[in-house]
């Protein structure tokens, strides 16, 4: 294996009065260029990544955008951080309480599995001692535990989910996922822009059957026999008939309803937006569409989503377009403008910055390496202070 290994950062320093801003941030952005180059297995961050015990505003800023731009390199590098004594492992967890407190979350764009109506995967954390931070995505999303044992929070309530059962988390419904130990679970996201509904998570006479159908899905997609699509469909539409007749919610029942208004006409814009992303779709253009001024739609976004109108549309564009890297022999021209980017350039020079490789590198990785998952998107990994829906 292959580690990045940097230590004593001391991150804000200065000598002789004089900052070292400047040269941090290049030697940062050094690091940043050699690890998108020879992807190492890890990036191991061993003490004192600050000078002081008490870091400045200006510092914390320097941290966070390297880790921020460390995250954005695909393949993903696992970022292994130990605190020092000039700083805390509580003071290195910032972000995520800051996030908590201010109840920021990051929206995941959810894209359907090619040619089916769903996302189904296994959960990324199934080595245990992870943590999945709070995060919503317009998508109804069923987790459900094979083996092992998670802590499942909606909202601030806290589920400890056993082996052989799971839950439902419904159209942007904060949550979040603890484990300690190995587990193997199931996800399936089904977008339900169309049907605004919202299902109940009690215990029903119908769970054992909704666990089996995940389950047969699940076996298909790992077989992939000819015209396993079909069956998956099949199965897909049993499980969903199910959970329409079995868990809906009466809509007479208002008090379950989380958020507010907005909220739901963000979530019909959005799921438009999922829907026209290789349109040409400017900010005008879609405040028109829904009767909005584009200054009130814009602030809407940022209120209410926690991210900016063109980052969500560009983050939907950004995972068709790699799916079509991974999955088809077209150019990378043809890529950029079947999926609404304006040229082949635009494109290269925005997936670069937000992978830290070129479209065409990425491309070539996926043929020399067609077994390995090189990319799991879920607008989930990006560590950023600016916050997401």
């Amino acid at each position: 294996m292959r580690f990045f290994h940097l230590s004593d950062l001391h991150i804000g320093k200065q000598l002789h009065h004089y900052s070292l801003k400047e040269d941090q941030e290049h030697i940062l952005g050094e690091i940043i260029e050699y690890a998108g180059k020879l992807h190492p297995d890890a990036v191991v961050i061993a003490g004192d990544i600050y000078d002081k015990p008490v870091p400045s505003a200006e510092a914390v800023t320097l941290f966070d955008d390297f880790l921020t731009r460390l995250a954005k390199i695909r393949p993903q590098i696992p970022v292994m951080i130990i605190s020092g004594n000039h700083d805390s492992a509580d003071r290195l967890r910032y972000a995520a309480g800051i996030l908590k407190e201010e109840k920021i979350y990051r929206q995941e764009a959810v894209v359907p599995d090619r040619g089916l109506p769903f996302k189904l995967f296994r959960f990324e954390g199934a080595d245990g001692k992870y943590i999945c931070e709070a995060h919503q995505h317009s998508c109804v999303e069923i987790f459900a535990l094979r083996e092992g044992k998670v802590d499942f929070y909606l909202g601030d309530k806290k589920y400890v989910l056993p082996a052989g059962k799971f839950i439902i988390v419904n159209s942007n419904e904060v949550h979040s996922i603890h484990t300690s130990g190995r587990n193997e679970a199931i996800v399936l996201q089904i977008p339900m822009e169309k049907q605004i509904m919202r299902f109940s998570g009690e215990k029903k006479e119908e769970d054992g059957k909704l666990f089996a159908l995940l389950e047969k899905m699940y076996r298909q997609q790992i077989r992939k026999e000819y015209g396993y699509e079909l069956l998956m469909q099949s199965i897909f539409y049993q499980l969903k008939y199910l959970l329409v007749t079995a868990y809906r919610i009466p809509e007479e029942k208002k008090d379950y309803y989380p958020g507010n208004t907005h909220s739901g006409h963000l979530e019909r814009i959005t799921g438009y937006l999922r829907e026209h992303y290789a349109e040409e779709i400017s900010l005008e253009t879609l405040a028109a569409t829904f009767g909005y001024c584009p200054t009130y739609l814009s602030k809407m976004f940022r209120q209410y989503g926690r991210i900016n109108y063109k980052d969500y549309l560009r983050s939907i564009r950004f995972e068709h377009a790699l799916r079509e890297l991974e999955e088809t022999d077209l150019t990378i021209g043809e890529i950029a403008l079947k999926n609404g980017f304006p040229n082949s350039q635009a494109f290269s020079r925005l997936f670069r910055e937000k992978y830290g490789i070129l479209p065409t590198e990425y491309q070539r990785r996926q043929k020399e390496n067609d077994s390995a998952a090189f990319l799991m998107i879920q607008i989930q990994a990006e560590s950023s202070l600016l916050g997401r829906l």
